[in-house]
C-alpha cells in the first residue's frame, strides 16, 4: 500500500466552501475492458467536486487497518480468517522444496499465501482507483488549463422509517427537506445520522440496531440530470477515501462503470471485483478467492461506488431481491451480487454508493435498496459560472457575458457545467454568425459540424457518420453502451473510421476538444450524451417506419429513452436539420424527416389534450416542445392545454424541478397566457416540489415576464423558505390569486411579503399566505383593513 504521506501529500489544501473543488482531470481512455493504466497528474476536465480537508487518521471501528505511531498503516488480517483446514489445503512445498504433510506447516505456509495474494488483490484495486480520479467523462475540455469551480450539492434523508413503507415506495420527500450546501465528506455522516435517527424510534435491540446502522448508515445515492457532474463527484468521492481525507482510515475502494458490466453473467464476488475493477489481472486459487471473500464480509474499510446505474445492461435491477442470501464465494447472477451489495445482505460493513440519473433512480432501484442520503447534484453556482466564464473568454469576459445575458435561455442553463464550457468557449468565438446556441441539440449539432469538417475527417467516407448513428441506435436498444468488434461489423462501420471519431479535435478558434469516441479494444461513446444523440439521429432519418413507431412508444412508457426523446423533438426544428444536413447523407430526408416530424407533434399534441396522470411524463412533454423552439408548434400545444395543469410530487418519489424543467414550463405557460384567447390554461398549481439550486429564482424571473395574464397560482408545500417565497413578487401581477401554503414561510417571511404587495399597482391580485404557525394571512383583506383603520384615524 502506499504510505499515508505520499496520499496526503497529493491532496489540496483545506476549503471552507459548501462544495467541492478538485485537481483537474485527463481524458480517460479504455483497455480491453474499458479502462486504461496512466498517472493521475495530468491537466484536464474544469469541473470537479472540491478538495475537502485532511482528518487525523484514526482507525476506524471494525476496520482491518491499525495506524502505528510512526510509519505507514499495517494491515491486520481478523484472526478468524486464518483458520483453515490442513486437509482442505493439502500437501504444499516449504522454503527448501521438500515436500511436507505436517499440518502445523501446511497451515502456515497456506496462511502466508493466502496473505501474500489478498495484499496483491487490495494492491491492484487501489491501482484501479487511483487510475480512476484523474479521468473525465467529459464530451468536450479546453485545451489550456484552468482553476477548478465549485460543484453545488444538496442532501435528503433517505432513510425509511420502517420495511414496510420503504417497500411501499414511500416518498422520500416525506422524511427530511432538501439541505443545501453539503460538503462532500459530510455525506456518510448524514447517511449515519440519518440511519440513528430512525433506529432510535423502533429498535431497541442492540445487535438489530447495529446492523441497522451499517445496512443504511452506509448506502448513499447520488442523483442529478444528465451531464450535470455525478461521474465527476463519484470520481472525487474515490480520491477523497484513497487519500484518506474521508473516512480516514476506510482506504480501499471498488470502483465500477455499470455501462462496462454484463449483469446477466455468473461471477462470484472476487472474480466479479476483479473483472471490473482491475487495470490488470490478478491470478488467484480458488482457496485464496475464499479467503478473501470471507475476509470482506468483516470489512468495513471497504467502498463500493457503482457510476451509471441508469446504463446497466439489464432491467433485473427495478425487480425485488427474492431467494436466499447468497455468501461472497457463491457463483451467482452479476445483478444479483450487486443487489446483494446494494441491500447490505451481502456485504453488511461495506460502504456502497449509487449514481444514477434522477427519473432513472426510482424506476431502475427496486425496494432492496435503502439508502442513508440522497445527495442531489445541482450543478454550478452563479458565481461559479463566472468564474468558470472569466477564465475562458479572458478578456473577451465582458463581452461574451453580456451576449449571454441577453438570452434567458442560454443563461439560465450555463448550471450545467458541460453546457456552460461549449457557451463560453463558443460565444466569444467570431466565427459563430448569427446562429443561437440555446438548446442542447443545437450544441452538439454545432459541435459535429466542427468535428466533421476537420482535417483528421477529410478521409472518412460520409456514410461512415449514418453507420456510426446504427452503431448507437442498435447499442441503445440492447442496453450496451461498451461495444466489441462484432458490434462494430454488425452496424458496417469500419475500425479505421472508429478510430477517426477517437481523434480528439482541437477547435483553434474556440480552443475547445471534442471526441467522439473511446477505447482500444473495446469502444464506447465519450459521454452517453453523444450516443443517445446518433440514437436519435438514426431514428429519425435512417430508421424504417415500424422501428419508427416502436420508439415512439418507448418514449411514453421508459425512462430511459429520456434524452433520446428530447433529441428527436430538437431534431423537428427547421433551422437544426438544415444544420445538420451540412454534415449527413441526406439522401432520404425529406419526406421521411416531414412525416416523423407531424407525427411527433401530433403525439406531443395528444398528451397534452387529455389529462396527463404521471407528471413526470408531463415535465418530459414540456421539456421536448421546449427543445423544438418551434413557434407554430408551440402555440398549437398550448392551445390545447387543459384549463389546470399541476406538478404535484406523489407518494412514491418527490417531483425535483431543475433550471431546465422551469424553463420548459413557463416557456408553455407563456404562449399559453400570451395567446389567452385561443387557450384554456388559466390555473397552475405545485404541490410538493422541490425546486434545486436556482429554479425557483429562475421561475420567479422568467414567469414576470410572460405576456397576458393567468387566473391563479396555488403553491403548496414546496418548502420555500423566505428568501425564496420573497421572490413571489416578481410575478404577483401576472395573476389574479396566489396562495402559498406550507411553504415554510415565517412571520417575518410573511411581513416583507406583505410590504412588497402594498406596493403593487391596483388593482392588486388576491393572496392568502399561510405562515409556519399554520394560520392564513389574507394579504389584500389585511392591507385593505389597514387603510381602512389609517383612514378612521383620520376623520
Amino acid at each position: 500500500m502506499k504510505k499515508q504521506e505520499e496520499k496526503k501529500a497529493g491532496s489540496s489544501g483545506s476549503s471552507s466552501t459548501p462544495i467541492l473543488v478538485g485537481p483537474q482531470c485527463r481524458p480517460r481512455g479504455m483497455s480491453s475492458r474499458g479502462t486504461s493504466q496512466s498517472s493521475i497528474n495530468s491537466s484536464s476536465s474544469v469541473f470537479s467536486a472540491q478538495d475537502v480537508n485532511g482528518q487525523s487518521n484514526q482507525t476506524t471501528p471494525g476496520s482491518a487497518f491499525e495506524s502505528p505511531t510512526q510509519g505507514t498503516p499495517v494491515f491486520k488480517y481478523p484472526e478468524t480468517q486464518q483458520q483453515y483446514s490442513a486437509d482442505v489445503i493439502n500437501i504444499v512445498t516449504v522454503n527448501n522444496g521438500t515436500p511436507t504433510s505436517d499440518p502445523g506447516v501446511v497451515l502456515e505456509e497456506a496462511t502466508k499465501a493466502n496473505l501474500t495474494a489478498a495484499q496483491d488483490f487490495y494492491n491492484k484495486l487501489e491501482a484501479h482507483s487511483l487510475e480512476i480520479i484523474g479521468e473525465t467523462q467529459s464530451p468536450i475540455e479546453l485545451d489550456y488549463p484552468i482553476n477548478s469551480v465549485k460543484l453545488e450539492l444538496s442532501s435528503e434523508q433517505g432513510v425509511p422509517l420502517d420495511d414496510v413503507t420503504f417497500g411501499n415506495r414511500r416518498s422520500f420527500q416525506e422524511m427530511n427537506t432538501p439541505r443545501g450546501n453539503v460538503e462532500l465528506r459530510e455525506i456518510f455522516n448524514l447517511a449515519r445520522e440519518n440511519a440513528e435517527n430512525e433506529a432510535k424510534k423502533k429498535i431497541t435491540s442492540k445487535k438489530a440496531y447495529d446492523r441497522y446502522l451499517w445496512e443504511h448508515g452506509n448506502r448513499l445515492l447520488i442523483s442529478g440530470q444528465s451531464g450535470i457532474g455525478k461521474s465527476t463527484l463519484s470520481r472525487k468521492l474515490t480520491e477523497g477515501i484513497l487519500m484518506g481525507n474521508i473516512l480516514p482510515g476506510s482506504n480501499k475502494v471498488v470502483y465500477m462503470r455499470c455501462k462496462e458490466i454484463n449483469f446477466d453473467e455468473n461471477l462470484s464476488l472476487v472474480d466479479f471485483m476483479c473483472k471490473y475493477s482491475m487495470s490488470e489481472a490478478v491470478d488467484l486459487t480458488l482457496e485464496q478467492k475464499k479467503h478473501i471473500g470471507w475476509e470482506l464480509v468483516e470489512d468495513s474499510s471497504i467502498s463500493f461506488i457503482f457510476d451509471g446505474l441508469d446504463e446497466a445492461n439489464t432491467t433485473e435491477m427495478a425487480n425485488s431481491l427474492r431467494g436466499p442470501v447468497c455468501s461472497p464465494n457463491d457463483v451467482v447472477a452479476v445483478h444479483m451480487l450487486v443487489k446483494s451489495l446494494m441491500s447490505g445482505r451481502l456485504l453488511p460493513k461495506a460502504r456502497v454508493v449509487i449514481t444514477c440519473r434522477t427519473r432513472q433512480s426510482f424506476a431502475l432501484l427496486g425496494d432492496y435498496f435503502r439508502p442513508g442520503v440522497i445527495i442531489h447534484v445541482i450543478g454550478l453556482s452563479q458565481e461559479a459560472q463566472k468564474e468558470l466564464g472569466k477564465q475562458i473568454c479572458g478578456k473577451d469576459w465582458a463581452k461574451t457575458y453580456k451576449i449571454l445575458h441577453q438570452d434567458p435561455d442560454l443563461e439560465s442553463a450555463c448550471y450545467v457545467p458541460v453546457f456552460c464550457m461549449i457557451l463560453y468557449a463558443v460565444l466569444r468565438d467570431s466565427n459563430m454568425g448569427n446562429r443561437k446556441l440555446n438548446s442542447i441539440s443545437r450544441v452538439l449539432i454545432y459541435l459535429l459540424d466542427r468535428y466533421i469538417r476537420s482535417e483528421h475527417m477529410l478521409h472518412v467516407p460520409t456514410d461512415q457518420l449514418e453507420r456510426v448513428a446504427k452503431l448507437a441506435k442498435n447499442g441503445f436498444l440492447k442496453r450496451r453502451l461498451v461495444f466489441d468488434e462484432t458490434d462494430l461489423e454488425a452496424a458496417d462501420v469500419t475500425v479505421k473510421a472508429l478510430q477517426a471519431f477517437m481523434v480528439t479535435f482541437l477547435d483553434g478558434s474556440t480552443r475547445l476538444k471534442v471526441r467522439i469516441f473511446e477505447g482500444e479494444h473495446r469502444y464506447s461513446f465519450s459521454h452517453r450524451l453523444w450516443q443517445e444523440f446518433f440514437t436519435a439521429v438514426y431514428i429519425m432519418f435512417y430508421s424504417d417506419n415500424e422501428e419508427f413507431e416502436a420508439v415512439e412508444n418507448y418514449l411514453m412508457e421508459d425512462s430511459r429513452w429520456e434524452m433520446v426523446g428530447k433529441f428527436l423533438y430538437g431534431l423537428i426544428n427547421r433551422q437544426n436539420v438544415a444544420n445538420i444536413k451540412k454534415v449527413l447523407p441526406t439522401k432520404r430526408y425529406d419526406t421521411r424527416w416531414k412525416k416523423r416530424k407531424l407525427s411527433l407533434e401530433v403525439k406531443a399534441e395528444v398528451g397534452f389534450g387529455r389529462e396527463i396522470q404521471d407528471r413526470h411524463m408531463l415535465m418530459l412533454m414540456c421539456n421536448w416542445v421546449h427543445e423544438a423552439d418551434e413557434k407554430p408548434f408551440t402555440l398549437k400545444v398550448a392551445k390545447r392545454l387543459p384549463a389546470s395543469i399541476t406538478l404535484m410530487g406523489a407518494e412514491s418519489e418527490p417531483l425535483m424541478l431543475c433550471n431546465n424543467d422551469v424553463m420548459s414550463i413557463v416557456h408553455l405557460i407563456g404562449t399559453a397566457a400570451e395567446y389567452l384567447e385561443e387557450s384554456k390554461m388559466q390555473h397552475l398549481v405545485l404541490e410538493k416540489v422541490i425546486f434545486t439550486g436556482e429554479s425557483f429564482r429562475t421561475f420567479a424571473s422568467r414567469m414576470s415576464n410572460i405576456q397576458g395574464k393567468l387566473e391563479e397560482i396555488r403553491i403548496i408545500d414546496c418548502d420555500l423558505g423566505d428568501s425564496a417565497s420573497n421572490m413571489l413578487v416578481r410575478f404577483m401581477h401576472k395573476f389574479n390569486r396566489l396562495h402559498v401554503a406550507y411553504c415554510n414561510v415565517s412571520k417575518q417571511g410573511v411581513g416583507l411579503i406583505e410590504e412588497h404587495y402594498a406596493n403593487l399597482e391596483s388593482p392588486r391580485p388576491g393572496m392568502i399566505v399561510f405562515s409556519n404557525d399554520f394560520e392564513p394571512r389574507d394579504i389584500g383583506h389585511n392591507l385593505r383593513e389597514k387603510h381602512r383603520q389609517s383612514s378612521d384615524q383620520l376623520y
